[in-house]
Order: C-alpha cells, then sequence, then structure tokens
C-alpha cells in the first residue's frame, strides 16, 4: 500500500473516531481491488461514515448506507475531476458541485447519475458562465448564458440551443429581441444597434427575409 493510500485511510480512521465510532471502524480491502476504510453494519456492508479506494485511483469519502452512498460524500475521479455533493442509491441525486477535469464547474440539480437536469450554474474555465434550466446536461428552459467577450443571451433555450424568446446583447452593445429557433433568429424580432436605431423585421435562420418597418403601397384597383 503506497503512502498516499495510508495518508488517506488514516485519515478516514481518525474522522470517524472523533466522532465516536471508533468501535466500528476497520479496513477491508475486497477481491476486485478496492479498499474500504470506515464503518459498517451487522452484515459487513459500508454504512456509515467510510473511505473506498477503488481499484481504478477513484476516491470517495462520505456517507454510506447499506452498501451504497447515501447522503453527502466526495467522488474524486482519478482522470482529475471531483463531485461534492449529495448521493442516493449509489448515485448522484440532488444538489452538488461537479468539477470537471478540464476546469468546468457546474453547480446543482443531479438526476440518476452525473446528469444535470434541474436549475443550475455552469462555469466554463475558458470564460463565461451560463445559469438557468439544464435537461441531460444541456441547457433546456429558461436561462441566461454570458460568453466571454460580454455578450449574453437570456430566454429560452432547447437542448443546448437559444429556442423560442430571447433577448441577445452583442459585445458592441447592439441588442435582438425576439424569436429563436436552433440557436439563429427565425421569427419576428427587432434589431437595434449599437446606435439606438431600432429596425422590426421576420428572420429566418438567422437572416432579415421581410422588412416590418417598410410600409407596402396597396395594389392598384
Amino acid at each position: 500500500m503506497n503512502t498516499k493510500l495510508s495518508f488517506v485511510l488514516l485519515l478516514t480512521a481518525l474522522f470517524i473516531s472523533q466522532l465516536g465510532y471508533a468501535q466500528k471502524v476497520r479496513s477491508m480491502k475486497y477481491r476486485n481491488g478496492n479498499v474500504y476504510t470506515g464503518e459498517f453494519d451487522e452484515r459487513t456492508r459500508q454504512s456509515g461514515y467510510g473511505t473506498m479506494i477503488y481499484a481504478n485511483g477513484d476516491i470517495y469519502e462520505g456517507h454510506w448506507v447499506k452498501g451504497k452512498q447515501k447522503g453527502e460524500g466526495v467522488y474524486k475521479y482519478a482522470s482529475g475531476g471531483r463531485y461534492e455533493g449529495n448521493w442516493d442509491d449509489g448515485k448522484i441525486v440532488g444538489n452538488g458541485t461537479f468539477y470537471y477535469a478540464n476546469g468546468d464547474v457546474f453547480k446543482g440539480v443531479f438526476t440518476d447519475g452525473d446528469n444535470q437536469t434541474g436549475r443550475g450554474t455552469y462555469t466554463y474555465a475558458k470564460g463565461g458562465k451560463y445559469e438557468g434550466d439544464m435537461v441531460n446536461g444541456m441547457p433546456d428552459g429558461e436561462g441566461t448564458r454570458v460568453w466571454p467577450n460580454g455578450a449574453t443571451y437570456s430566454g429560452q433555450w432547447k437542448e443546448g440551443k437559444m429556442s423560442g424568446q430571447g433577448e441577445y446583447t452583442y459585445a458592441s452593445g447592439a441588442r435582438y429581441v425576439g424569436a429563436w429557433l436552433n440557436g439563429k433568429q427565425h421569427g419576428e424580432g427587432a434589431y437595434t444597434d449599437s446606435e439606438g436605431q431600432t429596425t422590426h423585421a421576420i428572420y429566418e435562420n438567422g437572416k432579415v427575409v421581410k422588412d416590418l418597418d417598410v410600409v407596402e403601397e396597396p395594389a392598384m384597383p
């Protein structure tokens, strides 16, 4: 057992000892290579507080019930990511924070594993963030996105793209308010340039197809 592993197990044992559970604490190495140090129930299942060091290098430290993670816990991935938050029946469920290996961070609601579905805030390592509704890890519903260049969009989303009604403010200060579909202006909207001049138009796939500010003369009888 390496020095790092021994140190983690020792810290876990000391923490539980301070809680008054020292008589229940012991270590067990399983055939698959996993090593658990913590509390057990009468059927030798992980129950209470403990640390599992998995054979692949992942580490979970937190609460267990009947051999499964339940309650608050921290899971550190050997690949570099980390989750801190709630667990239920061995799965990430409820409120928590996921720190990705690339530096991105999501804080919000998880369902059935690391699936972000609910309200949350996703902060990008390269700058900018999204705050709002998520479905299956993508913006879906009402939300606001801020880009590194200062541009912002606030409105409706569908499967990770701006779809529905929303307001997009460009880094230049110009603004578009209106309908969107699959990330592009689509439908009726108003564009206000950086000088404050506003035009109303019908858009299709991001392009103006009809200027609503132009008054058409009635046809001659």
